[in-house]
C-alpha cells in the first residue's frame, strides 16, 4: 500500500490539477451564462483563476512527492555506501569480530565496537566505517 509512495502523490497532485481546473472552468461557465451583473465577473475570476491556483497547489503536492522518491532514492545509496565501508573494514581488520564496544568509565569517549576508532560521547554513528554505535 505504501510502496512507490512518492510516485503516487506525484499522481495525485496530476489528478487533483486536472479535477480542480475543470471543477473551476465549469463553474465558471455556468455563472457567466446563469448569473447576471457582478456574479459574471465572479463566473470570469472563477475561470481565469482557479485552474491556476490548482496549477500551483498541484505544484507543492508534485515536489512533495518528488521530495520522497529523492530521500528513499538517498537512504538507498547511503546504506549501499555504508555496507560497502563496512565490508571493506572487515576485510583489512581480521580482529574486527573480536573487537568488543567498551567505554571507559571515567571519560566521555567511546570506542566502535566494528573498527575500534574513538567517537566523542554524542555521536550514534561511526565517523570512520559507518556503523552505529550502542551506548
Amino acid at each position: 500500500m505504501y510502496d512507490n509512495i512518492g510516485r503516487k502523490i506525484k499522481g495525485l497532485a496530476s489528478g487533483f490539477f486536472i479535477s480542480l481546473a475543470v471543477i473551476g472552468v465549469v463553474i465558471g461557465i455556468i455563472m457567466i451564462l446563469a448569473f447576471e451583473g457582478a456574479m459574471v465577473i465572479i463566473g470570469l475570476l472563477m475561470l481565469i483563476f482557479v485552474p491556476i491556483l490548482s496549477l500551483v497547489l498541484s505544484w507543492l503536492i508534485y515536489g512533495f512527492g518528488e521530495l520522497i522518491e529523492n530521500q528513499c532514492a538517498t537512504m538507498a545509496i547511503l546504506e549501499d555506501i555504508r555496507d560497502g565501508i563496512s565490508e571493506k573494514t572487515t576485510e583489512t581488520n581480521c580482529l574486527a569480530e573480536e573487537i568488543k564496544f567498551y567505554k571507559y568509565d571515567n571519560s566521555s569517549t567511546s570506542f566502535c565496537k566494528n573498527c575500534n576508532t574513538e567517537q566523542p560521547d554524542n555521536r550514534t554513528v561511526c565517523w570512520k566505517c559507518g556503523r552505529y554505535i550502542i551506548k
